[in-house]
């Protein structure tokens, strides 16, 4: 199945602890690329985010998945694994306190899972790699600052 990974690194203006707050709350994950709404978050028992529902659009199509945390490394970085009918894959976000801020690190990796994504692979990849980096850019700059 074909696959693709980007990255791309943007600063926020918030403080590292308040940027790692904010990646707690469902709401901010509506700012990340591929993500467009979000519902059924899900908590341990300490209250951090473990996974949630959200719909995408790419392209002409709307998907619905589940990301589910895989990863985490308290105050620096978080990973999501994602699944929906037609594609899969994980988005990262690491975090890193500068001078004036947070610098914000997103990675999203992701292939095909289904039948017509693979045939429209090339189409939804162009789409997502067109709007990557300019989607980072508004996620950092909006991390943590509400």
């Amino acid at each position: 199945m074909p696959s693709e990974t980007l990255s791309s690194t943007a600063s926020s203006p918030a403080t590292n602890g308040a940027a790692w707050r904010a990646l707690q709350s469902p709401a901010t994950w509506e700012g990340i690329p591929g993500v467009d709404e979000v519902s059924d978050p899900r908590y341990d028992s300490d209250g951090r985010l473990t996974g949630f529902d959200f719909t995408t659009h790419v392209g002409s199509m709307w998907f619905r998945g589940h990301a589910t945390r895989s990863n985490v490394v308290d105050g620096q970085s978080l990973e999501w694994e994602v699944q929906t009918p037609e594609l899969n894959g994980s988005v990262a976000v690491g975090i890193r306190a500068e001078a004036n801020g947070t610098q914000v690190t997103v990675t999203l990796t992701f292939a095909s899972a289904g039948l017509m994504s693979s045939v429209l692979f090339p189409k939804i990849a162009t789409s997502i790699r067109n709007d990557f980096p300019e989607a980072v850019e508004r996620f950092a700059r909006e991390l943590g600052t509400s």
